[in-house]
């Protein structure tokens, strides 16, 4: 079984400014064969995976205030 360390927020949550909500940044710290993956389609979020961490953007809609992820062995299932 691969390991998830951490989950990063790095910017603190808050208000918007006057231009509305900013795009949220989450990092998943995991082991080398980890592998972090959306459990459902939603378009626009953007996922960069690196040797120990996965990148993820997520804007500002609505529709992707609530994301549910899949972490597990990379390959695996």
């Amino acid at each position: 079984m691969c390991a998830l360390k951490e989950i990063k927020t790095p910017q603190p949550f808050h208000f918007p400014a006057k231009a509305g909500y900013e795009d949220a940044s989450i990092e998943f710290v995991h082991d080398s064969d980890c592998a972090v993956q959306l459990g459902e389609n939603l378009p626009g979020i953007k996922i960069e995976r690196q040797d120990d961490r996965t990148l993820v953007v997520i804007p500002p809609d609505p529709a992707c205030d609530r994301t549910s992820w899949l972490v597990g062995c990379d390959g695996g299932p």
